[in-house]
């Protein structure tokens, strides 16, 4: 079985083209920091943006300029998804079609939320052209990224450093490029184990009755929760003879993206590494395997 973590040397390489969508489904949304909270700019921003009438990003950047603090939210593990308007293709319209169709008010719900939606894979050849996927170093002297090559081998990259003084002889900077590090191997790279490099995934697909230009796409970094969607939906591929089904014979979705709850590694507050039950995305499919597989 296929494995975007351990089976490095027999991925596919994957699509260096960059899909279009249609909007953004999110896994969490953003909490508020104790000192943030404190702040009454600050505490204005962040429930506007928790209305979904601006984004977190362009919240976190006014708070930024105006008050001085820094990183004012952080990630918030929810049991739903999270949707907003300034995220999707068509505003507040599609939020709303989506949570018509889709959405539940469960016990201790104020509102529907979405929990629980079908899903339609675009019809391409692999995982990875619907799930492009990548260990990256955000921070630190040397940015790390992990990369598949024409040979589907996935290796480790970087820009090399600058020599300063070097440099500063030359009339023209010297260009710098990407160069190998080697092969990409979680298991065995002190910077995944020291939590500096994490994993970095973006699923895309179709969302029936919910109409948009492009799929719909949902990114997460939650390395559990991708290993297990790749290694199932990569097998039905496969049983499937290359091809990802769309329906069942009467036309319904087979597949359903919800959450589990999952023991898993998670960051707090102040970027602390935890451990504990995390609600995590879950592809549900609707599929006998074993009818496909006597079929195929």
């Amino acid at each position: 079985m296929s494995s975007i973590i351990r089976d490095s040397l027999k991925a596919r390489a994957a699509s260096n083209s960059r899909m279009a969508i249609s909007g953004k489904i999110r896994p969490g949304t953003k909490a508020i920091t104790k000192n943030a909270s404190q702040n009454k700019l600050a505490m204005d921003l962040f429930l506007k943006a928790q209305s979904g009438a601006i984004s977190f990003k362009d919240a976190e950047k006014e708070i930024a300029d105006k008050t001085g603090i820094k990183f004012p939210f952080f990630p918030r593990n929810t049991q739903h998804f999270n949707v907003y308007a300034h995220d999707v293709e068509g505003g507040k319209v599609a939020v709303d079609t989506m949570l018509e169709l889709y959405g539940e008010q469960r016990e201790g719900d104020t509102e529907r939320k979405l929990y629980r939606f079908p899903l339609v894979f675009p019809d391409v050849g692999s995982v990875e052209d619907f799930f492009p996927n990548e260990f990256r170093v955000a921070q630190g002297p040397i940015k790390y990224h992990s990369s598949y090559g024409d040979d589907g081998m996935r290796r480790c990259m970087y820009l090399k450093p600058v020599d300063a003084a070097e440099n500063a002889q030359r009339k023209k900077h010297l260009r710098r490029v990407e160069t190998v590090r080697g092969e990409c191997v979680p298991g065995s790279c002190p910077e995944f184990a020291s939590g500096a490099c994490r994993f970095g995934g973006t699923l895309h697909f179709y969302i029936p009755g919910v109409t948009g230009s492009a799929p719909f796409a949902m990114a997460t970094g939650s390395t559990y929760a991708a290993e297990d969607i790749f290694q199932r939906l990569d097998e039905i591929i496969a049983i499937c003879g290359g091809r990802i089904p769309k329906s069942d014979r009467a036309g319904n979705p087979v597949f359903y993206m919800t959450k589990v709850k999952k023991a898993r590694t998670y960051f707090d507050e102040q970027g602390k590494e935890k451990h504990g039950e995390q609600w995590v995305p879950f592809v549900e499919t609707t599929l006998q395997m074993s009818r496909v597989i006597m079929l195929a």
